[in-house]
């Protein structure tokens, strides 16, 4: 049941601890990732829990969550209206409002991972290998890897109605490396 979109948001939890690289990759040579994912997304849902709940109002540790939403958001919204889809699928029909070309949420949040970590090394919050490193784990656990084929105009207009903008500026939770939001 948590498949692919479950994955992407034990990811967005788990790139921000020390030694995912280590766990995810033996998991992945095992062949167990769904087990990891079955196992790990409860306690991410009760982690997000405990922190929406001491920080009901957004002021300090709950932005953290934010991580890879402000661009994935913008992606599964796109998605979902048809209006862009996966390299390679057709497209699904905006009237019916998804589709199987659609998005899961927490497909799209793990390619605004990708995006939250190159806006971190375009501020040079972080090395670009840090970039290259996430990418080669969505690649290896089955999630898209390549954030531009859907960086596109449907994307951006999303994007430029984000709620969480401050001012004519978007807001990101970047990475200066692995396990520091």
């Amino acid at each position: 049941p948590f498949g692919l979109g479950g994955l992407g948001l034990v990811l967005r939890v788990e790139f921000r601890r020390p030694g995912l690289m280590i766990g995810l990759a033996a998991r992945t040579c095992r062949g167990d990732l769904g087990l990891h994912v079955r196992q790990e997304f409860p306690r991410c849902v009760a982690l997000k829990a405990r922190v929406v709940e001491d920080d009901e109002f957004e002021r300090g540790p709950r932005e953290v969550l934010n991580y890879g939403h402000t661009v994935g958001h913008a992606i599964e919204a796109a998605s979902l209206a048809g209006l862009v889809v996966a390299p390679g699928q057709s497209p699904a029909s905006p009237a019916a409002g998804s589709g199987d070309a659609a998005l899961r949420h927490g497909e799209a949040v793990a390619l605004g991972l990708r995006a939250a970590v190159r806006v971190s090394v375009k501020l040079r919050l972080c090395a670009p290998s840090l970039d290259e490193r996430l990418g080669r784990v969505l690649a290896a656990v089955g999630l898209a890897a390549e954030l531009d084929p859907w960086l596109c105009d449907p994307v951006r207009g999303y994007l430029a109605a984000d709620k969480k903008r401050a001012g004519q500026k978007l807001r990101f939770v970047g990475l200066s490396e692995v396990g520091a939001p």
